[in-house]
């Protein structure tokens, strides 16, 4: 059944008369939320410094409840089925070998298109920062003709700190290809491996299967913009980390991928630069430790890992739009949304789709501000979301 929280409670509107009021209602926040993301760095307001706004088109948006709405045409989580693919045929270098691969992303420039043999598996264990270019396109072939694509993987469980094992540049694609890290369980283990790291703007991560990364599969650092959409992004859970995608000061779209054995399904960073994303058409397994989306803030306590907190001076994050996705998990605290503070801007949380019963609501799409002395919602609205197991009405 649909239920209605926060600021904005449209229930007797049609869905199209519901966003023309929704529209007056956000439209301000928006505009300085696209300020903020164009915005300069290191300071209130900033939103990654992008000069990318988040997509928040009303009349672009479906009606509907949960993931199925999806409507890129393309299936959720790719593979099979995936229109964009790249072909071998397409490539400035084939490659099967991780001397070869390494030997061609060297060499690759703008407008290349490295292209990774289908039946490849490629051990990169021992390797860090591996550089995609900018607008260079890494490529393998993951859904067509039953193929699972090439295998890129790393065991390493010796190294230091917080390793990428791939960082992506800007206008640089990564599509089709596996990519998995060292370890896919619950336990906490060193390093703590990052798989794909989005480090410039107009990053596009897809149709990729990423697993097995214990601190995250794919990610957007301080000030850029990646776009993750139709990955199935999987056994990503080490304790205290264990995110599908993380967002750390930057500025991010997802969309359409599949999640399964998640910490966090999606993170976002505390604090300044802010982070910022759209979660849409995703869909959230069953197999869950944690809050499916989340965002760290000023209510952060010591028992938290945060031993400077909670300071209501540290922002959690800055626009953040999580709509029409369907979570699966319920039980304990393996709740669908979890904001930990006050957004600089907004956060809108409607039309999505959880399992949890509607008795549950006000804990299933949460913000934390307890610690503040605050009570939810604060820059905050969570409105029009349907619960239970029953599948929603059609649009």
């Amino acid at each position: 059944m649909p239920c209605y929280h926060g600021n904005v409670s449209p229930t007797s509107l049609s869905h199209r008369a519901k966003w023309t009021v929704l529209a007056a209602a956000i439209t301000l926040c928006v505009l300085v939320a696209v300020l903020a993301v164009a915005g300069c760095s290191g300071g209130p307001g900033d939103g990654g410094g992008t000069g990318r706004a988040l997509p928040i088109d009303p009349d672009s948006i479906p009606g509907g409840y949960g993931a199925g709405v999806n409507p890129t045409g393309d299936p959720i989580g790719g593979g099979e089925g995936y229109s964009r693919m790249v072909t071998s045929g397409m490539a400035d270098y084939v490659v099967s070998t991780g001397s070869g691969l390494l030997d061609a992303l060297s060499r690759a420039r703008s407008g290349d298109v490295v292209y990774v043999e289908d039946s490849a598996q490629i051990d990169l264990t021992g390797k860090k920062d591996i550089a995609v270019r900018a607008g260079v396109t890494l490529a393998s072939g993951r859904g067509r003709s039953g193929s699972t694509g090439a295998l890129l993987f790393a065991n390493d469980t010796t190294a230091s700190g917080f390793p990428n094992l791939i960082e992506i540049g800007s206008g640089a694609r990564v599509t089709g290809l596996r990519v998995r890290g060292p370890n896919g369980g619950t336990s906490r283990t060193f390093p703590l491996y990052s798989g794909l790291v989005a480090v410039g703007d107009e990053v596009e991560v897809d149709n990729c299967e990423i697993f097995n990364w214990p601190q995250s599969g794919a990610g957007v650092g301080d000030h850029h913009y990646g776009h993750f959409h139709h990955n199935y992004i999987h056994h990503c859970q080490a304790d205290g980390f264990g995110y599908g995608v993380v967002v750390s000061g930057g500025t991010a779209l997802i969309e359409a991928n599949y999640f399964d054995y998640y910490r966090h399904a999606i993170a976002g960073a505390r604090g300044y630069p802010v982070s910022s994303y759209e979660a849409r058409y995703n869909l959230c397994g069953a197999n869950a430790t944690n809050t499916a989306f989340d965002m760290h803030g000023g209510n952060d306590n010591p028992s938290w890992g945060f031993d400077e907190g909670p300071d209501a001076d540290v922002p959690a994050g800055g626009t953040i739009l999580i709509h029409h996705n369907t979570f699966q998990a319920t039980g304990g605290n393996r709740i669908s949304v979890g904001i930990r503070g006050v957004p600089t801007e907004t956060c809108q949380v409607y039309e999505n789709w959880t399992y949890w019963e509607s008795r549950y609501s006000a804990d299933v799409f949460k913000q934390y501000v307890q610690n503040l002395d605050l009570d939810a919602y604060v820059r905050m609205s969570v409105y029009d979301n349907w619960f239970g197991p029953e599948t929603p009405p059609a649009a």
